[in-house]
């Protein structure tokens, strides 16, 4: 009776720690794809825009200022 509550608790933490690891990768896929597919060419057109000199720089930079605020 022990050995059979003991595979089940060992299974139990494998199913909770593959759960945990799981999540954690796909926290970091997430945040890694946002960061390079979205936020960086993003920031580098708006580093463009701005380096010429332009009269819309103002609103690109309140809109740069709005997706800061929603990542």
């Amino acid at each position: 009776m022990a050995l059979t509550h003991c595979t089940v608790s060992i299974r139990c933490l494998y199913v909770f720690t593959s759960i945990i690891l799981a999540l954690f990768y796909w926290s970091f896929n997430t945040w890694f794809y946002i960061n390079l597919h979205v936020y960086r060419p993003i920031t580098f057109i708006i580093r463009r825009i701005q380096s010429k000199p332009s009269h819309c720089s103002h609103i690109l930079q309140a809109s740069k200022f709005k997706l800061i605020l929603l990542l």
